[in-house]
C-alpha cells in the first residue's frame, strides 16, 4: 500500500467514525455532503480527527464553506489530496 492509499484509508476510517456509518460506505468518489449527509458541524468533528490522525493543524475554514454552501462535490479523495500534499509541503 502506497502513502496516498494509506492516507486515504485513515481519512475513509474518520468519516466512517464521525458520520456513524460503515467504513465499507465510504469510497473515494463520495460526496461528502450529497452522498454521506454531512453538515457543517461534521466537518468541524472531522477536522479535529484529521488533526489527531495526521499530527497536522489544519485551517479552521478547512474545507467548510463548501460543506455551508452545500456543495455536493466536495469528494473523500479531494480531501486526501489536500492532505496529503499538506503533508509533503
Amino acid at each position: 500500500m502506497n502513502e496516498s492509499e494509506t492516507i486515504l484509508n485513515r481519512i475513509r476510517e474518520q468519516i466512517s467514525e464521525s458520520l456513524g456509518i460503515d467504513s465499507e460506505e465510504v469510497h473515494h468518489h463520495s460526496r461528502l455532503v450529497q452522498d454521506l449527509g454531512a453538515e457543517s458541524i461534521d466537518l468541524i468533528d472531522l477536522v479535529f480527527r484529521f488533526e489527531i490522525a495526521f499530527d497536522m493543524k489544519l485551517p479552521e475554514n478547512f474545507h467548510l464553506d463548501e460543506v455551508r454552501q452545500g456543495r455536493g462535490d466536495l469528494t473523500v479523495q479531494m480531501i486526501a489530496e489536500d492532505i496529503e500534499q499538506r503533508l509533503s509541503a
